[in-house]
C-alpha cells in the first residue's frame, strides 16, 4: 500500500470511528461496526492502530484538533480584542444548534474511557486546559481585570452550557451562555474600585 493510500484508509477509519463513536459511544460501536462504515478490513486496522484504545485516542486527537480550529476561526474573524472574546460563545451557539449535536465528543469519550491516565483522557483534559488558556488570553487581550478568574468563570460557563444543552436537551444554552458570557465580560470590564 502506497503511503498516500495509507493515509487515506487511517483517515477513514478515524472519521468513521467518531462518527459511530459520537452517535453510539465507544462501548457500544464495536471494531467490525468501524470496517463496516469505512468500507475496509480489520487487517487494515490493525496494521495502523494495535488497539480500539489506541484508534480512540487517535479520534480524541482529531476531535480537539478539529474543535481548536473551529474556534480560531471563528476568533480570527472578529475585529476587535472584546468581540473575539464573545466568538467564543459565538462559536459555542452554533455548536449547540447543530442537528446532530450529543454533547462534547471529548467529555462524551472521557466519560467512556475509565483509566484517568489514558492517552484519550489526556488528550481531552489537555484540549480543556487549552480552552481556559484561550478564553484567558482573550480576555487580557480584552484588558479585562482580573483575566484568569474571569477564565475560569467563562470555561465553567461554556461547559456547563454543553452539558446543559446535552442532558436536558436545552437547545437554547448557548444562547443562554452568550448573554451571561457578556454580563461577567461587563462586570470584569469595569473599573476596580
Amino acid at each position: 500500500m502506497s503511503p498516500r493510500n495509507a493515509q487515506v484508509s487511517r483517515d477513514r477509519l478515524v472519521e468513521s470511528a467518531a462518527d459511530l463513536f459520537y452517535r453510539h459511544g465507544i462501548h457500544r460501536t464495536s471494531i467490525d461496526a468501524i470496517v463496516a462504515e469505512a468500507g475496509l478490513t480489520k487487517p487494515t486496522l490493525y496494521s495502523h492502530f494495535a488497539s480500539k484504545d489506541e484508534l480512540v485516542a487517535a479520534v480524541v486527537q482529531v476531535r480537539s484538533d478539529n474543535w481548536h480550529e473551529a474556534i480560531e476561526e471563528r476568533i480570527a474573524a472578529a475585529r476587535t480584542p472584546a468581540t473575539r472574546l464573545l466568538a467564543v460563545f459565538d462559536f459555542l451557539e452554533d455548536f449547540i444548534a447543530e442537528d446532530n449535536f450529543r454533547g462534547c465528543a471529548l467529555v462524551n469519550a472521557s466519560v467512556e474511557i475509565l483509566s484517568p491516565s489514558s492517552p484519550g483522557r489526556e488528550i481531552a483534559r489537555s484540549n480543556k486546559a487549552a480552552n481556559r488558556e484561550r478564553i484567558r488570553r482573550l480576555a487580557s487581550d480584552a484588558g479585562l481585570n482580573r483575566a484568569r478568574s474571569l477564565a475560569e468563570s467563562l470555561s465553567l460557563l461554556f461547559e456547563g452550557a454543553i452539558v446543559s444543552a446535552h442532558v436536558e436537551g436545552d437547545r437554547s444554552a448557548g444562547n443562554q451562555a452568550r448573554r451571561a458570557a457578556r454580563a461577567l465580560i461587563a462586570a470584569h470590564s469595569a473599573k476596580p474600585s
